[in-house]
């Protein structure tokens, strides 16, 4: 069972990361959103043409519906992509963080060397 210490030095490891956390979570969401739709995009090629028009606006409308399908599955965390990339990225992340909290905490905690004149 972790010490005090510890426990405290994970919730301020915590803390501290969070920005770089969140930002780390929206990263992966949106590679899983791009992956999502070369594979909306794939099957789409696969079972055959549907129609959003035929003129210049019908593809547009196919890059926006593609583009809401991929965000919307990578928002649900279908694939699992998202969560195989953020999981360890974060521990790195905390890793980091810790090994940083550990470093601070030892030089004040290191004695002063006294100067000999």
């Amino acid at each position: 069972m972790p010490g005090i210490e510890q426990v405290v030095a994970t919730q301020a490891a915590l803390k501290k990361a969070a920005p770089q956390l969140k930002q780390l979570k929206e990263s992966c969401q949106g590679l899983e959103a791009s992956f999502m739709k070369q594979l909306v995009q794939m099957m789409r090629k696969g079972a055959g043409d549907v129609h959003f028009g035929k003129d210049l606006g019908g593809d547009a409308y196919k890059d926006m519906f593609d583009d809401a399908l991929s965000n919307m599955l990578a928002a649900n965390e279908t694939s699992g992509v998202e969560q195989a990339m953020y999981e360890p990225l974060a521990n790195q992340v905390l890793k980091q963080q810790m090994s940083a909290i550990a470093a601070t905490k030892n030089q004040a905690v290191a004695p002063k060397e006294e100067s000999h004149s």
